[in-house]
């Protein structure tokens, strides 16, 4: 007993600050892996591996050489089948890398004055009361803010306007039979940039089935860039609103204005975007 509680302390005391960061960073990547995983196929596709390695383990315990040599020819090119059926969650990884706040720095240095001198409040005022207006109607439509990640490849599949945002042009854009009705617009800096925009689909497992077109290109878009994406549904006027592959479903009046003042203007608000968006969550569960 005495030699292995020895061992056991040993072992603790050879560990060195590199290898503490170093399970550190493992740690953190495999968590962010399998956060991006989940409500997606990827989980799927995590447990047809897992099963392929214990059919491997079996076929070798059984003596299966045909079988055990295929499934090592499989499992052996598993980095380039990763890579091939995980893309969209690696890309989305990355992104949030290439977000992250740390290497922004100085980039943040360079913008923040700029940004601090624009009172975007009345820009978030018109897109929440054009919002309002179009779910008492069950006017549908489809509105994708731009954030860091830029998004010229859907700006360029719709009509530029590059117009000042108000409720009115956003209403009469969705106006049913109108030219550009049938699209998503693109907001950037607090200006309508385009029309008219198509959106990639989601194939997230994740969405009801009685949601339609309109909210899988919503879910889409969020999963490929970090933009936040609000729209209305024909059927039922319901306000929803997307964000990292994740939907907000019944946005109030209140909960739409606070979400839209930490988008477009954060410099004013101590609480941060992601928080009022876990609050929507919330206060959607409660009901």
């Amino acid at each position: 007993m005495e030699q292995t509680v020895n061992m056991l302390t040993n072992s603790f005391m050879s560990i060195g600050i590199w290898d503490i960061l170093d399970i550190g960073i493992m740690s953190v990547l495999i968590y962010y892996l399998l956060k991006l995983t989940i409500q997606t196929r990827a989980k799927q596709v995590l447990k047809g591996l897992g099963i392929l390695i214990v059919a491997l383990q079996l076929s070798d315990i059984l003596q299966f050489q045909t079988l055990s040599w295929l499934l090592s020819y499989i499992l052996n090119s598993g980095i380039i089948i990763i890579v091939v059926l995980f893309q969209p969650e690696l890309r989305r990884l990355l992104e949030q890398l290439g977000r992250n706040k740390i290497l922004q720095g100085a980039r943040d240095l360079l913008v923040a004055d700029t940004e601090a001198t624009l009172d975007l409040t009345g820009v978030a005022e018109e897109m929440a009361r054009a919002l309002q207006n179009m779910a008492k109607t069950k006017t549908g439509c489809l509105i994708v803010v731009e954030r860091q990640v830029p998004l010229n490849d859907i700006i360029e599949t719709g009509t530029r306007i590059d117009a000042r945002l108000t409720s009115q042009l956003l209403e009469n854009i969705f106006v049913v039979n109108t030219p550009l009705h049938d699209g998503a617009v693109v907001v950037r800096g607090g200006r309508i940039a385009a029309a008219g925009c198509f959106l990639p689909l989601s194939d997230s497992d994740a969405l009801a089935k009685e949601l339609g077109t309109r909210h899988r290109a919503a879910m889409g878009i969020s999963e490929n860039a970090d933009c936040v994406t609000f729209l209305v549904s024909e059927e039922t006027g319901v306000i929803s609103m997307t964000r990292e592959g994740q939907m907000t479903r019944y946005l109030n009046s209140k909960t739409l204005r606070e979400v839209l003042v930490g988008l477009f203007a954060p410099h004013i608000s101590k609480v941060s975007l992601a928080t009022r968006i876990r609050r929507a969550r919330r206060e959607r569960k409660t009901h």
